[in-house]
């Protein structure tokens, strides 16, 4: 059995089904405005277009907020040094572009300081907000170690 059959065979009996998951933009949103903990979200979600949940509709966003954010324990710690990258670099690439036309000043590099704050916040609900919804529609595993045939064992006999 030559090398590339074993690993690129796809008739060894394997099944496997695709899955199409379809979920409204609504519900997105909404997800979005519980999972970051938005200060009146029902009012928010209204100024967005969508319809009022009941306070009964409100308390279970919640409880389902809870649940999907729980599912991101272990990876808040790399969703938070992905968004401190993503504003450092940010930041840094604008201060050098602005420093090749004129002098950086104290107030700027203050300024820049502020930017990256608001960067960082901004990437971190984003990254949140987008694995918190991936995990709960089944896009991203996140306790997956190795996925795919290439882990298999197989029988070289």
């Amino acid at each position: 059995m030559s090398w590339m059959k074993r690993f690129f065979n796809r008739g060894d009996g394997d099944d496997y089904e695709i899955i199409k998951n379809e979920i409204p933009f609504s519900t997105l949103t909404r997800w979005y405005l519980y999972d970051m903990s938005i200060p009146d979200s029902n009012d928010i979600a209204v100024a967005l277009g969508l319809n009022p949940v009941s306070d009964e509709g409100h308390e279970k966003e919640e409880e389902d907020s809870e649940i999907r954010l729980a599912s991101l324990d272990t990876l808040i710690p790399y969703l938070d040094i992905i968004s401190e990258l993503n504003a450092k670099i940010i930041t840094t690439s604008q201060l050098y572009e602005l420093s090749k036309e004129k002098e950086i000043d104290q107030e700027m590099e203050n300024d820049v300081k502020l930017m990256r704050d608001l960067y960082h916040a901004v990437g971190f609900s984003a990254l949140v907000s987008a694995f918190s919804s991936a995990i709960e529609l089944g896009i991203v595993y996140p306790n997956a170690i190795n996925v795919g045939s290439f882990f298999k064992e197989y029988d070289d006999e």
